[in-house]
């Protein structure tokens, strides 16, 4: 990978919040500034250099999807710490469709991990009850 990586800390608290959650099932291709709701149901962590990319599958009712969480290292460690399967979560980002001109993914192991090439991209999350 020859790009430097650029990353923005992640909120741990949902701002300008309207109210409207993104049913997963209905995500049917790119969205920008969405929130979703959902379980974790599985944490996949891959570290590389001072870097950690977090693989989050969240399902709601009906639907799952892949919640790409990346950021420093040491930012990361306590951000995940926390993050438990079973935990409830509000998760706002945006979705990306994998496809064959990402080639920006395919220097990672990280296609196993997608579903439906369907991959949110976390900005900020809060836990919920």
């Amino acid at each position: 990978m020859d790009s430097k990586l650029k990353l923005n800390k992640i909120s741990t608290k949902i701002e300008n919040f309207d109210g409207y959650i993104t049913s997963i099932g209905d995500i049917f291709g790119k969205l920008k500034n969405i929130t979703i709701k959902g379980q974790i149901t599985n944490i996949k962590k891959l570290e590389f250099d001072k870097y950690i990319f977090a693989f989050v599958t969240v399902k709601d009712d009906n639907s799952k999807i892949v919640c790409l969480l990346t950021g420093i290292r040491d930012d990361m460690k306590f951000l995940l710490k926390d993050m438990n399967v079973n935990d409830n979560y509000l998760l706002q980002g945006s979705v990306s469709i994998l496809n064959e001109e990402n080639d920006a993914f395919n220097d990672f192991p990280i296609k196993e991990y997608i579903i439906d090439n369907k991959l949110f991209c976390v900005r900020a999350l809060e836990r919920v009850k």
